[in-house]
C-alpha cells in the first residue's frame, strides 16, 4: 500500500524514493494451495477491461473513451489525476448491457502527464492509465 500525503504533487519524470517496513514472516504453505472456481460474471468483468480503449494514447487535445456495456447497471466515467483528485466527469446513466459506449474527454487544458480513467458499474471499478502530451 502507497500512502501519500494531503497536497502531494507530482510532475512528469520526478523520482522516489521508498522506505518499505520489515517484512513479517507468513504461515505460507506451497503445498497447501487451494483453487477456486471464477466466478462468470467475473470472467465478464476480466474482459471488459482488455476490451476498454482509450485513444490516442498520448492525448492531446481530446482522448476518446470506448467500451461496450456488460450490465443494465448505471456507469460513471470519471478521470483523476496522479492523486487521485477527480479531474472530469463525463458520463453518468444507464446503458444497455451489448451496447457500445463512446464518449469524448476534453484534455487540452490538463497539463502534461499521466491520468486515470475510472469505470464504475454496481459495485466493480475499472481503471486504465492514460497520458495527455501537447
Amino acid at each position: 500500500m502507497v500512502q501519500l500525503f494531503p497536497g502531494f504533487t507530482a510532475s512528469s519524470g520526478s523520482v522516489f524514493t521508498a522506505l518499505i517496513d520489515e517484512c513479517q514472516t507468513s504461515d505460507y504453505n506451497p503445498d497447501d494451495l487451494r483453487v477456486s472456481e471464477i466466478d462468470e460474471q467475473e470472467n465478464l468483468f476480466s474482459d471488459f477491461e482488455s476490451a476498454l480503449k482509450i485513444y490516442p494514447n498520448p492525448a492531446d487535445d481530446v482522448a476518446t473513451i470506448e467500451f461496450t456495456s456488460l450490465t443494465d447497471l448505471p456507469i460513471t466515467v470519471s478521470v483523476s489525476d496522479v492523486t487521485g483528485k477527480e479531474i472530469r466527469q463525463s458520463f453518468s446513466e444507464a446503458v444497455l448491457a451489448g451496447e457500445k459506449f463512446k464518449t469524448q474527454i476534453r484534455t487540452k487544458d490538463l497539463i502534461d502527464g499521466f491520468y486515470m480513467c475510472i469505470i464504475k458499474s454496481g459495485d466493480k471499478m475499472f481503471t486504465q492509465k492514460f497520458l495527455v502530451q501537447h
